[in-house]
């Protein structure tokens, strides 16, 4: 939501003056980062979800740009809650990482491990599959993030996020933007897996990538 509104910055602290088309004159007294965009009243992000408005100045002008409502995921999966959470059945509840290694396990994410040897020729996206065959329950979601070794070298990954519900093998669209040829292997560790929580997650992916065995092109 777009509003208009006058700011008067006094150090840390502003009182701002805006304009809600459903509350009417507003005043607002808060303290805010030195970029004045998010209130430092707020405190620490919260771990469950969480809606809160945030005031988006500008400071040059002392106009109000906007205000608008940021969510908060609930929290990323730590190793001992990934370990606890798998099992063979996303239907009832459980992670499915399947083949499982204690090897790709990190703290707070899974390194996914790529099914075959392929180059990486610079400037043009290359889709590879995982080993893994992952199922999602409701109440999880992932990103998918490139490994630091790999993300050196210039490897990004693209279509990083994966709905709750989905089942199947991961096609990864890794490009390298690097200039020079980039051999991956067989059971390379090359992207993160990271879990997040969904709060009261009830509706599962049933798009056209669901069940994916293989690498898959796009549909």
């Amino acid at each position: 939501m777009l509003v208009e509104g006058n700011i008067n910055l006094f150090g840390n602290e502003s009182v701002i003056n805006f304009t809600n088309p459903l509350l009417g004159d507003t005043t607002k007294k808060n303290t805010v980062d030195p970029a004045g965009i998010e209130p430092a009243s707020l405190g620490p992000k919260p771990k469950r979800i969480s809606s809160t408005l945030w005031i988006l100045p500008d400071i040059r002008n002392h106009k109000i740009l906007s205000i608008f409502e940021c969510t908060y995921l609930k929290m990323i999966l730590s190793s001992r809650e990934m370990v606890h959470r798998l099992g063979e059945r996303s239907s009832d509840g459980d992670l499915v990482i399947r083949p499982y290694s204690q090897e790709c396990q990190q703290p707070a994410s899974y390194d996914l491990r790529v099914a075959e040897s392929i180059v990486l020729p610079p400037a043009i996206c290359t889709l590879v599959h995982t080993i893994e065959w992952v199922e999602l329950p409701p109440d999880l979601a992932t990103t998918l993030r490139c490994r630091s070794s790999f993300g050196r070298q210039g490897v990004l990954v693209t279509a990083g996020f994966v709905d709750p519900g989905f089942r199947g093998q991961l096609t990864l669209g890794l490009i390298n933007m690097g200039g020079e040829h980039i051999a991956l292997h067989k059971n390379d560790r090359v992207v993160q897996m990271i879990i997040h929580q969904v709060v009261e997650g009830d509706q599962n992916y049933e798009g056209r990538y669901q069940d994916s065995n293989g690498t898959v092109q796009a549909r």
